[in-house]
């Protein structure tokens, strides 16, 4: 379990309705001094929280089969169920267009970054009031959300079986293991979104319970008026509307991964001439089958039921050598090919799509009308051909 309390205040200037003022000072183009009027300050009360539950078991047994051969049996699983928490609460002077605004004066340090002077007093709790300063969120809810709250949920599931058979040998190749590895992964993810606004459709509310001051005195603000967001849930003050836009739409999925390796190694013990030779080499053959089922969506009506999947193989050579000189010093040469899959996210099916008419006529190459993000269900594995070559003292 991890609680975190995040407790500052954004300060919008340029992207907002602040201004700069004239005489502002300028080094080498950069303005490290000057002063922004009608700003309009979003107070942030914020949990980030995680519970996440873990199980994992496993069972190794070995069986001596005869004098020469050993087998293996190895079984495993894991689980993982975690439920986040990122809750936004907002506060300020009013809501976007009303309420006290600041001047905010800011001078370049060049030890923290910038410190900022204010002519308001975000300690007072007569001041400060539950609300949208900025009004973001509004073609949602009316005046403009006053949080959000978003509590993904994943679950992992990983079962694995390995199988082997080894036996000794009194021979230039010293042993030899055959085996298979079954691995099955399922993993999904909920997107539970929400836009918070006040009961009643109120757009304004006092701060039911502050808990005292949080120091800003490090910005050169003496510091906010603070309160608990999750008491503030609780006591009814909140209520939630569900995010409905693609990109929150296309955060659930789930995706499923089979993978069976089939595998035999030789071990060598050996000379050459009078220098100990030892190392193995062999092979592992992949037999990988990958699958997902999520939501293609586009805007904040568009949704579409995605499936995909796909299936490959690959076999994998592999070599290792060292050379015994004898004197503490060793001659190493290896090559393998070797694969990484693909993430698990990687692998979903989801994809957020959107068509701009106005960029329709566009003649600007790679600004076309189309665009979207997404996963890829079909995605095959990075293949790398390895060589090394060492010598070691």
């Amino acid at each position: 379990e991890e609680t975190q309390q995040l407790r500052g205040i954004e300060l919008p200037l340029f992207w907002s309705g602040a201004q700069l003022q004239p005489g502002e000072t300028a080094d080498n183009g950069l303005v490290t001094q000057g002063q922004f009027n009608g700003v309009k300050g979003v107070m942030r009360n914020d949990i980030t929280a995680r519970d996440s539950e873990l199980f994992s078991a496993g069972l190794n047994v070995d069986f001596d089969i005869g004098e020469s051969w050993v087998a293996e049996i190895d079984l495993s699983m894991s689980t993982v169920d975690r439920q986040d928490t990122i809750l936004e609460t907002y506060s300020g002077t009013g809501t976007a267009g009303q309420g006290a605004e600041d001047n905010l004066t800011f001078t370049a340090d060049g030890s923290t970054g910038f410190r900022f002077g204010s002519i308001l007093d975000y300690t007072d709790p007569n001041q400060i009031m539950l609300t949208s300063p900025q009004g973001w969120g509004g073609n949602i809810v009316p005046g403009g959300q006053v949080g959000y709250d978003n509590r993904p949920a994943i679950e992992d599931d990983l079962e694995q079986i390995n199988l082997s058979l080894e036996r000794e040998l009194d021979s230039v190749i010293s042993n030899v293991t055959f085996g298979v590895n079954i691995a099955t992964r399922e993993k999904s993810k909920t997107a539970n979104e929400f836009f918070l606004a006040l009961a009643n459709g109120a757009t304004e509310a006092p701060i039911s319970k502050p808990l005292g001051v949080t120091d800003l005195s490090f910005l050169g603000i003496p510091g906010m008026v603070s309160y608990d967001p999750l008491a503030e849930i609780a006591a009814g003050t909140y209520v939630r509307t569900r995010n409905p836009n693609a990109d929150v739409v296309v955060k659930a999925w789930q995706v499923q991964e089979d993978v069976n390796t089939y595998y035999v190694k030789f071990g060598l013990d050996t000379e050459l001439g009078s220098l100990p030779l030892s190392g193995n080499f062999g092979f592992q053959y992949m037999d990988v089958d990958q699958s997902s089922d999520a939501q293609a969506a586009s805007g904040d009506t568009s949704q579409v039921a995605q499936s995909g999947g796909s299936s490959w193989e690959e076999f994998l050579p592999s070599f290792n050598l060292t050379l015994d000189f004898n004197n503490d010093s060793y001659l190493r040469f290896a090559a393998a090919r070797t694969v990484a899959r693909a993430r698990m996210d990687d692998l979903r099916a989801s994809f957020n799509y959107s068509f701009s008419d106005e960029r329709r006529t566009g003649t600007t190459p790679g600004s076309g009308p189309w665009g979207g993000d997404g996963g890829n269900p079909d995605l095959k594995p990075w293949l790398a051909d390895a060589y090394d070559l060492s010598f070691e003292k």
